[in-house]
């Protein structure tokens, strides 16, 4: 018997790699490590109890609204040292709130502070007090 080729990529820690592009997820991702494109995946390591998060969350999302949000840099393979002090332990993420013109992709970069962010929509309010709870 063959192990084969894994289904989803997993260091050392036994941490997995978020999937990437999932059809039809309520999320997108981005990010790069030490600001070269292309490496975003790379730094998406996720503790299993983040990734069941994420994942239930994404479920309660796509309930509720079609927009997608971000999840950018969660750590390294195997909790190496990049570009952030934190993000080595495979439970911190850089998230962005969904936006009014539902923009997704490296360039959707947004803040709760910025015009496209949707303040009024109760759905968009939820997922950010959601959001902010776990921070």
């Amino acid at each position: 018997m063959t192990d084969g080729v894994p289904i989803q990529p997993r260091d050392k820690r036994g941490y997995f790699m978020l999937p990437q592009a999932p059809e039809d997820a309520g999320y997108y991702v981005y990010g790069n490590v030490k600001g070269v494109p292309g490496t975003g995946h790379l730094a998406q390591y996720a503790h299993l109890n983040l990734l069941s998060l994420i994942f239930w969350v994404e479920r309660e999302w796509q309930a509720i609204d079609d927009r997608r949000f971000g999840i950018g840099n969660i750590s390294l393979a195997n909790g190496l040292k990049y570009d952030h002090r934190t993000h080595m332990k495979g439970i911190e993420m850089d998230i962005r709130p969904v936006r009014k013109d539902k923009m997704v992709g490296q360039a959707a970069r947004c803040s709760r502070f910025d015009a496209v962010y949707d303040r009024e929509t109760p759905r968009s309010n939820w997922f950010a007090c959601f959001c902010s709870t776990l921070w």
